[in-house]
């Protein structure tokens, strides 16, 4: 696309990138506390996490078209546009929120417990499943599945190192990447084995720098960023090698 939407936290604010110019085109208020987004078409949708809540905008206009209620404490968001779906974490209380993106309405909510606190979500269309981080859940690292279609929900244990919890995932086809900030890690694996829901000990683990906390696929470049918040530095992935191919200083 040739914008992009990024959360200013502190502001209450989103701002909107030209990225033809690399500007900043307009900053829109949202609700308290913008934690995650993600973009459908021709709008984004902001989960703000202080106000429980999700503000939408109108990517042409730039200004807030709705706000909906979530969960407490609402954390991260998925879409999935062939599906016409939005699911939400509600971080607070265990829960997933399903938004219409045809009504803009909360049309179900997935529980997991109340015990769990998940945070960061991604949706495979293909398969009808979500899988969510849960990175206070215990040193094993539980990693949530739900069925989309049907609300049923499992969950696996990463890191059988006892390494500790995912705090971030991202998803490049067949493959899931995990972030582990305990351990400087990312760990790989492949889509079918956290369906099964057993996971074998030798998983592949990638070591990073400090504090691994976001994980973005660069698929021109064919490379997984890993942004390491403890040390300001960003690692470089080959998505082929699973090998580090170089590292960039945001410090400077």
């Amino acid at each position: 696309g040739t914008l992009a939407v990024t959360t200013e936290r502190n502001n209450g604010r989103v701002a909107i990138i030209d990225l033809a110019t690399f500007t900043v085109s307009a900053e829109v208020a949202v609700g308290g506390g913008p934690s995650s987004v993600a973009i459908d078409g021709n709008q984004a949708l902001v989960v703000n996490q202080d106000t429980d809540s999700v503000s939408l905008i109108d990517l042409s206009a730039k200004t807030v078209t709705k706000t909906i209620a979530m969960g407490r404490g609402p954390r991260s968001i998925a879409v999935d546009a062939a599906g016409g779906k939005a699911y939400v974490t509600n971080q607070d209380v265990g829960t997933i929120s399903v938004i219409s993106l045809a009504t803009l309405s909360v049309i179900n909510t997935f529980d997991l417990g109340a015990e769990a606190r998940p945070q960061t979500i991604q949706v495979i269309p293909s398969l009808n499943m979500a899988v969510i981080t849960d990175p206070s859940a215990g040193p094993e690292g539980r990693v949530w599945i739900v069925n989309l279609l049907l609300g049923t929900t499992t969950f696996v244990g990463l890191h059988k190192d006892r390494t500790g919890g995912a705090s971030a995932v991202a998803l490049n086809g067949t493959i899931a990447f995990f972030a582990s900030q305990a351990a400087r890690t990312v760990t790989v694996v492949p889509v079918d084995l956290i369906s099964g829901g057993v996971l074998p000990f030798n998983t592949v683990q990638i070591q990073v720098g400090l504090g691994p906390r976001a994980l973005a696929i660069d698929l021109r470049d064919n490379l997984l960023l890993v942004l390491n918040e403890g040390s300001g530095i960003i690692t470089l992935i080959d998505l082929n090698t699973n090998l580090v191919v170089g590292t960039i200083d945001v410090t400077n």
